[in-house]
């Protein structure tokens, strides 16, 4: 389970568009618990963003171009508001050509991240958080030349035709047709999620409600056969945890977790 910011991401499609601006990436062994995210038996990467900073005006910007006419873009500028409260905006570019003769094993995706975090009092701390990402172009790409794996002549390439129309498909005894028509991808999603951190004497009490709804729309044919995609994914989960004082000879975690797809 890939989860952003205590938030599991249900599908693995919705986890393009995430790793920019990022504090650090967690990856742990399963099996893992039912707290701390939907359980996962064969174990979580936590993917933490940065987070705005009190008192604090800083950003940066970088910047990448290579072969391809890969580009690459991240940039991010925090700001104070008041002493304790902040908001940190970030954003990614990340594009190339395809590696293929046909256009395919391209990238296009833009992404963008807004996060309000404030002090409300000394033991009650908001984060409030919202990203946006698009992926476009041609999408993923393949050949069908095990023996010309440098020229990367694409499935929908001329050149290909002769092999799939001289390929027999047994299921029903015929041909296979070339594929000629054109692959795209147009796949967005967004997603919102607040954490409310309270501190009490008997331990950390963490409330995290989150939503996240991803759009599928895309023609592939890197399979050898065209797969069509397009449908909307939506998911609501909400976390509610106790988390016992450090340094204390007893030690608990008691919560429950919700999850609606």
């Amino acid at each position: 389970t890939t989860n952003l910011d205590g938030v599991p991401i249900a599908r693995p499609t919705s986890v393009s568009g995430l790793f920019y601006d990022l504090e650090r990436v967690e990856v742990l062994k399963g099996p893992q618990g039912t707290l701390y995210g939907r359980n996962a038996t064969g174990g979580a990467i936590n993917v933490i963003t940065q987070k705005p900073l009190f008192g604090e005006v800083s950003g940066y910007i970088n910047a990448a171009y290579g072969n391809y006419d890969a580009l690459n873009f991240n940039a991010a500028v925090n700001l104070p508001v008041g002493d304790e409260v902040a908001i940190r905006v970030a954003g990614t570019l990340s594009q190339h050509d395809g590696y293929y003769s046909d256009g395919s094993g391209d990238e296009r995706t833009r992404a963008v991240r807004g996060t309000f975090r404030a002090k409300l009092s000394d033991n009650i701390t908001l984060t409030v958080g919202a990203d946006y990402s698009l992926s476009t172009g041609v999408g993923s790409g393949a050949t069908v030349f095990s023996n010309r794996l440098d020229e990367r002549i694409g499935i929908r390439d001329p050149r290909s035709g002769p092999v799939f129309a001289g390929t027999l498909s047994f299921p029903t005894a015929s041909f296979l047709s070339p594929l000629t028509e054109a692959d795209f991808q147009h796949n967005s999603q967004w997603g919102a999620y607040a954490n409310l951190d309270i501190d009490t004497p008997i331990g950390t009490v963490t409330i995290e409600p989150a939503y996240r709804k991803t759009h599928l729309n895309f023609l592939s044919s890197a399979a050898s056969f065209y797969s069509r995609i397009n449908e909307t994914d939506v998911q609501k989960t909400l976390e509610a945890r106790l988390v016992s004082p450090k340094g204390q000879p007893l030690q608990y975690v008691l919560g429950a977790f919700y999850m609606q797809e």
